[in-house]
């Protein structure tokens, strides 16, 4: 006669197997929560700083900014052949600054470096034209260039298209050393949670072999240390994520004296819902498929 099996199917024995797999070595499998944390948490640095560099480029790249810098010695009417250069061309805003209105548009922005400005007298800021262009090409940008160094008074061009452009590829060598950083820890990662699952077969092995003995299902065998390795990715992602928003959050907080002029180009925005359940998709995903390998590899 065939040997009839138990049918060990309510949900409260896995969760109890669970829980006593959990604090039975505890030590472990939080050392592996913690490696699967920091993990993730390095990840979603390099995924929140690719974010906001793309956000930045993106809004940058939507109009051309762009600055004169006249000579302080400029005169009224180089100062006004210049401005006739720029009414003749695409502009969507033009905004001429004298030295003293730009002291103390600085001074309103940055009140700590007001006693820097004191002590210089004279303000150090030299007349300048800011204009906003839309959709100007790079060839018209080097006409307009060389129209305006041919006046005398004009010391030095600047546009934001170049800017925008080193950014942008900042963003893609962030991407690529994320990738690979990530790749190192993901994989150190995977070795610690299949150590872990295989440790708590190991040292849970004569209870499962009673278990098969008396006719528990493999399933029922197994089900807990699915429940295992799932409570550890998930636990891993949202421990992660927790810190992300803190560190990001006290980042902002810590440099808030230059946050208007860094969030031209890094809008300190935090990761976007998709990005948060890619990270715990990603957690969840290989600590599954990692306990998977360890079970198969260990009950066969």
């Amino acid at each position: 006669m065939g040997r009839k099996g138990i049918n060990l199917t309510y949900p409260g024995v896995y969760f109890r197997t669970f829980y006593q797999l959990l604090r039975g070595n505890l030590l472990v499998n939080l050392l592996s929560m913690a490696l699967i944390s920091f993990t993730l948490f390095i990840y979603g640095i390099f995924l929140y700083i690719n974010h906001n560099l793309n956000l930045g480029v993106s809004k940058m790249a939507e109009e051309l900014n762009v600055v004169i810098f006249m000579k302080g010695d400029s005169k009224p009417e180089e100062i006004e052949e210049v401005r006739k250069i720029l009414e003749g061309e695409k502009v969507e805003e033009l905004k001429f600054i004298d030295g003293d209105t730009a002291r103390k548009e600085f001074e309103q922005k940055f009140p700590e470096f007001s006693h820097l400005l004191a002590e210089m007298g004279e303000s150090p800021f030299p007349p300048i034209f800011e204009v906003r262009l839309k959709n100007f090409g790079k060839e018209d940008f080097h006409l307009l260039e060389r129209s305006l160094k041919k006046v005398p008074s004009v010391d030095q061009i600047y546009n934001s298209g170049d800017f925008t452009m080193g950014i942008a590829r900042a963003g893609r060598i962030i991407v690529l050393v994320g990738m690979f950083f990530s790749s190192i820890l993901f994989i150190a990662s995977i070795f610690t949670i299949f150590n872990t699952i295989r440790l708590n077969l190991v040292y849970y092995k004569d209870i499962i072999e009673i278990l098969r003995l008396v006719g528990a299902s493999l399933s029922f065998v197994q089900i807990p240390f699915y429940i295992l390795g799932f409570f550890l990715g998930i636990s891993g992602g949202f421990i992660s994520l927790f810190f992300l928003l803190i560190i990001t959050k006290a980042l902002f907080y810590y440099i808030s004296p230059f946050a208007e002029m860094i969030k031209i180009f890094f809008p300190f925005v935090f990761l976007p819902l998709p990005k948060i359940i890619q990270i715990m998709g990603i957690s969840v995903l290989i600590s599954l498929f990692t306990t998977w390998i360890s079970i198969k590899g260990y009950m066969k």
